[in-house]
C-alpha cells in the first residue's frame, strides 16, 4: 500500500529561480502587513527559504487608513534594507510599487 502514500512536494521545488514576488507587505507597520522590523525579516526570511529572494512590496496608501507617503514608505524600505545588510543576508532584492510605477 505505499504506492497510496501522498508525495510531498517541498515548495522550495514549486517557485522557479529567480522568481518575482509581486504582493508583498513586507515593510514594518505601515499597512496590513508586517507590524514590526522583526516580522519582515521573518517573513523575508521564510520565503527566502523557499527560493523566493526578489520582491516588489505593495504598500497601501489610502487617506487615514494607510497615510502613508512615498517619503514614509521609502524610509521603511531603507529600514527593511539596512537590517538585511545587518544580518549578512545579500541576496534579497525588494523594490516598491506605488501609484503605478516600480521605484527602486
Amino acid at each position: 500500500m505505499l504506492f497510496f502514500k501522498k508525495k510531498e512536494i517541498p515548495l522550495s521545488d514549486i517557485f522557479p529561480k529567480d522568481f518575482v514576488d509581486i504582493h508583498s507587505h513586507l515593510l514594518p507597520g505601515i499597512d496590513d502587513g508586517a507590524k514590526n522590523i522583526e516580522d519582515s525579516i521573518a517573513l523575508i526570511t521564510k520565503m527566502r527559504s523557499y527560493g523566493i529572494k526578489h520582491f516588489i512590496t505593495t504598500p497601501h496608501v489610502l487617506g487615514d487608513v494607510y497615510p502613508n507617503s512615498s517619503k514614509t514608505i521609502q524610509s521603511k524600505l531603507e529600514e527593511v534594507r539596512t537590517e538585511l545588510k545587518r544580518r549578512n543576508i545579500k541576496d534579497v532584492t525588494i523594490l516598491i510599487y506605488e501609484y503605478g510605477f516600480v521605484l527602486i
